[in-house]
């Protein structure tokens, strides 16, 4: 698929185009419930030995979909073409490292919050919603 996408090989046929496809979404699906399993496996062997990295990780979860819309306004603002506009100007690994830099921050804000006792403003919200 990597070799068909980058247009080094261009002398396919329709059955080799299918065939990477299916191999493609396949080992997807496979290697997300590996990844699935194995932090599974790191939280069952972690379980009761918290520390301020795991307590940070876990402010976050508690506030995800606040978080998830607070990541989701930093990538446009950053990326979008009518925003930062650097999205059409870097390349796959500079736009990884702005997802890990979005992420570490956002652990770092939820961490703040939880020290605060503050909680996810859209959790609220929509607590708050659900309620009436």
């Amino acid at each position: 698929m990597a070799l068909m996408s980058s247009l080094v090989w261009i002398s396919y046929s329709d059955v080799w185009e299918v065939t990477a496809k299916s191999l493609h979404t396949l080992t997807g699906y496979a290697g997300g419930v590996g990844w699935t399993a194995l932090i599974g496996l790191l939280v069952i062997k972690l379980e009761g030995k918290s520390g301020s990295i795991t307590n940070a990780i876990a402010a976050l979860g508690q506030r995800s979909l606040s978080f998830y819309l607070f990541q989701s306004v930093l990538f446009v603002i950053i990326l979008a073409p009518y925003a930062g506009g650097l999205g059409g100007h870097i390349g796959q690994l500079e736009s990884d490292l702005i997802a890990v830099f979005v992420w570490v921050l956002s652990v770092f804000v939820a961490n703040y919050m939880h020290g605060r006792s503050i909680r996810g403003p859209f959790e609220t919200f929509l607590r708050k919603r659900s309620a009436i």
